[in-house]
């Protein structure tokens, strides 16, 4: 494994002449953008280079690709990011990839992923907005603190999001959704399914997404809430449990199974029926 530091004064990633020791990133090699402010904008297909590491420091203040040209990466990608001063940051990943994001610019394409596979991972500690694109396939995403922001786009593969803290708006349909704290805006005008959602805290808001599918929401903690709008969810099977709240809009949300309710709270859903398994606390 070597260390290869970018110095480049052309943007070219595939030039000798932009790193230190005169040789471009190979597999198993570490890319380093360190200081400086040339954005990376040729030589963006590194898509043969496997098992690379990216890092951007947060006293680069460069961009890596752009809109349509991102840079693309092979099979086993890590990239670290404390990218407060990038503009922008493109990436096209293959598979088993993991994206550690410390933080972004504040641009609105300031993180965009797309590619993926099998295995692909991303973590965002803290972020203004990291894209999903819609042709991106996410095995995990998981958002760790309060300081995470997230957009998922339509077409956007996604199987287990895990959620500490932060902010998701999201136009895609979900695997399994695990909350802990923060809030879930689920939005948009497609059918975005979701399979899963447990909720421990925080605040999982269904807005908009008419005709989209809850197969399974357990409620443990927090709030699921869909009164925003009056287009029909769907939730087939419900649970809450003492810490819990179920908010319905009357008419508009359907649960085509009882809601069992061992505590907590569930309002509206003139057309639901509650089944009180045991003592609980709350209101109805």
């Amino acid at each position: 494994m070597a260390d290869h530091i970018w110095v480049s004064t052309n943007g070219d990633w595939s030039s000798t002449s932009s790193w230190h020791d005169g040789a471009v990133p190979a597999a198993g090699d570490r890319a380093l953008l360190l200081t400086g402010s040339q954005s990376v904008t040729a030589g963006l297909n590194q898509s043969a280079v496997d098992n690379l590491t990216v890092v951007l420091d947060e006293d680069y203040h460069g961009s890596v690709g752009s809109s349509g040209s991102p840079l693309q990466g092979g099979t086993g990608w890590t990239v670290a990011l404390e990218a407060r001063n990038a503009p922008e940051v493109h990436l096209d990943l293959g598979d088993s990839f993991e994206v550690h994001v410390l933080s972004t610019s504040a641009n609105a394409n300031a993180l965009v992923l797309d590619g993926g596979g099998s295995s692909a991972k991303a973590y965002i500690r803290a972020a203004h907005t990291v894209t999903l694109a819609a042709s991106l396939t996410l095995d995990e995403l998981y958002l760790l603190t309060a300081a995470a922001r997230a957009r998922l786009l339509s077409g956007l593969t996604l199987g287990d999001a895990h959620v500490d803290g932060g902010l998701v708006f999201c136009d895609a349909a979900v695997t399994n959704i695990h909350m802990r704290e923060g809030h879930w805006i689920h939005q948009g005008t497609n059918t975005h399914d979701v399979t899963m959602l447990e909720v421990h805290g925080g605040t999982f808001e269904l807005a908009g997404c008419t005709g989209a599918v809850i197969s399974v929401a357990k409620v443990f903690g927090g709030t699921v809430d869909a009164r925003r709008d009056k287009t029909t969810k769907t939730i087939t099977a419900a649970a809450v449990y003492p810490r819990g709240a179920l908010l319905l809009d009357n008419g508009a949300d359907t649960i085509t199974a009882t809601v069992t309710r061992i505590g907590g709270l569930v309002t509206g859903g003139s057309n639901v029926t509650v089944n009180e398994t045991v003592p609980y606390l709350g209101l109805r």
